[in-house]
């Protein structure tokens, strides 16, 4: 698709170039018999040098086409720096951004809960996406939730995790004292 928009582009421009020198419209070919030769080969000379030019410039787009990389799709692979509840060699791991003071994310937890208790091949990871327009204290939540698992590790990063979402109801903002 992208050759077929560039030969387009290419084909469009040799057009635009010599149509300053086309005939009229109802003659089936060009009539150059009324140039002379010095005027033909300038313009030979002309088109060729077009023709480099829209050569150069079609290397130019295939060799960046080449260059481009795609972008990775999802979120960055599990690592032993992510705190993972649940079995870490498990076949299905679930990464969920959550925000701390949102109460969907409160619903969704615990669900999630009961995923990882019903279920052995099962693992969840959290990483933290702190909606600070919608919840204030939610950077700060992610924040106390990093020190306590650098402190502690993936335990007691989930229990500070299931504290915060169970001290307080659904529509309610987390009390920070």
């Amino acid at each position: 698709m992208a050759y077929f928009k560039k030969f387009l582009i290419v084909g469009v421009l040799g057009v635009l170039c010599m149509a300053p020198f086309q005939a009229p419209v109802n003659a089936k070919e060009p009539d150059y018999s009324q140039l002379n030769a010095e005027t033909r080969a300038m313009l030979l000379d002309a088109l060729i040098e077009r023709l480099a030019y829209l050569q150069e410039q079609l290397a130019l787009l295939k060799a960046k086409e080449n260059t481009i990389e795609e972008p990775q799709a999802g979120p960055s692979p599990v690592t032993s720096d992510d705190y993972t509840k649940g079995d870490e060699d498990a076949r299905l791991k679930i990464i969920t951004f959550t925000d701390f003071d949102c109460p969907f994310c409160k619903q969704f937890h615990t669900t999630l809960n009961r995923v990882v208790e019903n279920y052995d091949d099962v693992s969840i990871t959290y990483r933290h996406f702190p909606l600070e327009q919608l919840h204030p204290n939610a950077k700060e939540l992610s924040i106390a939730a990093e020190c306590v698992g650098q402190l502690k590790g993936d335990q007691a990063f989930y229990r500070f995790v299931d504290s915060v979402f169970n001290l307080r109801a659904l529509n309610d903002r987390t009390d920070m004292s």
